[in-house]
């Protein structure tokens, strides 16, 4: 089994928490009432699927929701685990690994502009400008900030500082064609679950996936030796940053989490 395990949960499969008050048996009651303070449905599902996730890894690592505690700067953290999570479009992630980790999910969409010329150094910039796919590769590099800055728990304040150096970069290699292959292998894995009190079910898809080294490197002021992973996944830029090398097959668990039918 692998050490690195990426959770994935669509919150497409998902009702709305502020119309389905059995969701609440789904994670701790402050949780739930922190995802009914969105005002929008698809945030509020979001930020639930964002709390199965850290249940579920809680619960694999015979802990709970209680002992999730969080840094000055909002990292969460637990004794003896080491995940991360985020959520963005269409999906919650969670990653758990054997040492430090941060984890980024984005949906890739238009690029914002501004936001790239504020935030971003001029290799990334001409990294972008270069690529066939700017919208991809914009994403691509701030998933790859944003889960290293998670992995440190620096924060989204130092985004501006971290410099990511994708080797593309360098050698002048189109960004596109480099781009590293993602292999999924089926690993045979089915795990159903029912609540019978709450009227929930939970369903889990198992695979293999496996993620060859980036060679991706960071620039940063307090530059932490670490090691990415970044791949695409169903119209999203995942990227995962650990303290240590993982190895090159990671599990991808998708959790299916939704009201059972009567």
């Amino acid at each position: 089994m692998s050490d690195l395990k990426i959770y994935l949960l669509n919150i497409n499969t998902m009702e709305d928490p502020a119309e389905s008050g059995l969701l609440r048996k789904a994670v701790c009651a402050e949780r739930f009432e922190k995802a009914l303070k969105h005002r929008f449905p698809d945030d509020r599902k979001r930020s639930l699927g964002a709390g199965i996730i850290a249940r579920k890894i809680m619960e694999m690592n015979g802990m709970s929701e209680a002992d999730i505690r969080f840094t000055k700067l909002g990292k969460p953290f637990a004794d003896g685990i080491f995940f991360s999570i985020s959520h963005s479009g269409a999906y919650a992630l969670g990653v758990s690994a054997a040492c430090e980790v941060g984890c980024d999910i984005e949906l890739i969409r238009r690029m914002p502009e501004k936001l790239a010329e504020h935030y971003f150094h001029t290799q990334e910039l001409e990294f972008i400008r270069k690529s066939h796919d700017r919208d991809k590769a914009f994403f691509r590099i701030w998933t790859l900030k944003e889960s290293y800055l998670k992995m440190t728990g620096a924060g989204i304040s130092g985004i501006r500082k971290t410099e990511v150096l994708v080797p593309e970069m360098s050698c002048g290699i189109d960004p596109e064609a480099e781009e590293k292959s993602v292999n999924f292998a089926d690993v045979g894995t089915n795990v159903s679950r029912q609540d019978a009190a709450a009227c929930i079910h939970m369903s889990e898809d198992v695979s293999g996936i496996k993620l060859p080294d980036t060679g991706i490197c960071i620039n940063a002021p307090d530059t932490a030796e670490c090691f990415f992973r970044s791949f695409e996944y169903d119209g999203h830029s995942i990227s995962v940053c650990t303290r240590r090398a993982p190895a090159e097959e990671a599990e991808l668990i998708n959790i299916m989490y939704t009201l059972s039918k009567l």
